[in-house]
């Protein structure tokens, strides 16, 4: 079971290649160990140097949470002026 987290996917090491679409990036099955410098073809492979990735990922959790707070902000700021704005027309309508 141990093994099976020990993933290069899942480790701080790893980086993976994406080829580009025509819209998006797609990430590919294969990647860089920027420890031992080499191309690691199978992302399900292992190595003595795994180390766990929880960190960055707690990162891009904490920054991706802290743009969704922004723009929940940035909806409350624009739903307001939109209510005020149909009760602005229903006390004076335009007609």
């Amino acid at each position: 079971m141990a093994d099976k987290r020990k993933k290069c996917w899942s480790c701080t090491h790893y980086r993976a290649y994406y080829t580009k679409k025509l819209c998006h990036f797609e990430k590919e099955n294969c990647g860089y160990c920027l420890t031992h410098k080499q191309i690691i073809t199978d992302k399900h492979h292992t190595c003595d140097e795994w180390c766990l990735n929880a960190i960055r990922r707690r990162i891009r959790k904490d920054v991706s949470l802290k743009a969704l707070n922004e723009t929940l902000g940035n909806l409350v700021e624009i739903r307001q002026i939109l209510v005020e704005e149909i009760n602005d027309n229903e006390i004076y309508p335009l007609n």
